[in-house]
């Protein structure tokens, strides 16, 4: 009986999939637009992550400027949007798209 539960056993932990490393799919576009989206060799995870991960940060170097996020209005934000008294639009608007009145000192849509 023992011989039989111990090859249930090896057989189980034989055939059972193994997880392989997580994968991601990437894609390059250039400055120049020599290449647009082009897609690249897929980079699998060199191990688990642990929990105790640093993420070490060198501010002398600087790489790709952040000119802002992108930004949806719902139906219900336009239904709200447009019960505001027309100053109140025109100085949401001019938040959001023009950069003249910032709210807060790290905004700058479209400056």
């Amino acid at each position: 009986m023992k011989r039989l539960a111990v090859a249930l056993i090896l057989a189980v932990a034989i055939c059972a999939p193994v997880a392989a490393a997580p994968t991601a799919e990437v894609w390059l576009t250039t400055a120049d637009e020599t290449q647009k989206l082009a897609p690249q060799p897929a980079l699998r995870a060199g191990s688990a992550a642990t929990g105790d991960e640093a993420i070490a940060i060198d501010a002398s170097k600087h790489f790709q400027c952040m000119h802002g996020f992108g930004a949806a209005m719902t139906d219900a934000s336009a239904e709200l949007f447009s019960k505001l008294p027309a100053t109140k639009r025109r100085a949401i608007m001019a938040e959001l798209f023009t950069g003249r009145a910032k709210p807060w000192p790290s905004s700058g849509y479209n400056t």
